[in-house]
């Protein structure tokens, strides 16, 4: 068995890519990450092997990325699955895992623990913004109405909410992405727009749209599934697993002072991303990295006094 790991990115989150790989090779994983973009490579990939649509960067001691090149029209979160289900197909076996990750997250533990969560199945981490989401909420019965458009049947009705930010799937139990891929399909003819991430309406069933749909795929499915709580990615306090920097701006673009001075001080997820941010990927001269670093410090200060009402 071996375990994976892959993301989707396009323009400047380039940069947050990078910070994921260094942060995973950071805690000892060594294998493939397979990265599907659309535009260009990243400037800091130099190539060391190309075929058609893909390209190999060595990272170094036995880790390197595999760049595929998209062509979809679909905005690339509601993409997941698909590039998920392609990679067990090209590339893997069922004997392997796959863990997705967004690429504004980093990892704070070693990989290893990802290993042994996801082989007991679908991984998932609670979302913050509802984690608690009840059995009986009305989306839930506007979500299966669209299921059952593609034939698809009611397993279970959790009463929690995941984040599609990360995603852990053992080969054994990849079928989940094909349901995740037929909730796309029938959600199109509800209304979905495909090429939009969400919307402000929570009560459309597409107001975090590939969220919503990882959410019919876990209804519909039998596929065993084991959850961290909102802990799981620093959205609470007590976090050991991912930083997710799910706020705009993303923490290469922040200005951290005038932030602070706007009552929003930096989190978790700022101070993981800079602290990836150099090795073994460097993404930024070194004098950046600094600057960028002391005005990260300079606002955390800032903001224990000073917070937005």
């Amino acid at each position: 068995m071996s375990a994976y790991a892959c993301s989707l990115f396009e323009g400047t989150y380039h940069l947050g890519l990078g910070a994921l790989v260094n942060s995973l090779y950071r805690n000892r994983f060594r294998g493939t990450v397979f990265a599907g973009y659309r535009g260009g490579l990243p400037p800091w990939a130099t190539p060391t092997s190309s075929e058609s649509g893909t390209t190999d960067f060595d990272v170094g001691g036995g880790c390197r990325i595999r760049f595929i090149l998209l062509d979809t029209p679909l905005h690339l979160a509601s993409y997941k699955p698909t590039f998920m289900r392609r990679m067990f197909e090209q590339f893997l076996t069922d004997e392997d895992m796959l863990c997705y990750f967004d690429p504004d997250i980093t990892v704070k533990c070693r990989w290893s623990f990802f290993e042994e969560w996801v082989q007991h199945g679908l991984a998932l981490v609670e979302d913050i913004t509802f984690p608690y989401l009840p059995s009986d909420h009305p989306l839930r019965f506007e979500w299966m109405k669209i299921a059952k458009s593609v034939h698809l049947t009611e397993k279970r009705r959790p009463s929690r909410y995941y984040n599609s930010g990360f995603v852990g799937v053992p080969g054994r139990f990849r079928e989940v992405l094909k349901t995740w891929e037929s909730s796309l399909e029938a959600a199109k003819a509800f209304g979905y727009d495909t090429t939009q991430l969400a919307s402000t309406d929570r009560t459309s069933p597409w107001q975090a749209s590939d969220q919503d749909l990882l959410k019919i795929a876990v209804m519909t499915s039998d596929v065993p599934t084991t959850t961290l709580g909102p802990d799981g990615m620093d959205f609470s306090g007590g976090g050991y697993v991912m930083s997710h920097a799910v706020n705009s701006p993303k923490p290469w673009a922040r200005d951290y002072v005038k932030s602070a001075l706007a009552g929003r001080p930096p989190n978790l997820s700022d101070k993981g991303f800079w602290d990836n941010a150099e090795t073994p990927i460097r993404l930024f001269p070194e004098t950046v990295v600094r600057k960028r670093k002391l005005a990260l410090k300079a606002a955390l200060v800032f903001g224990r006094v000073w917070h937005r009402p």
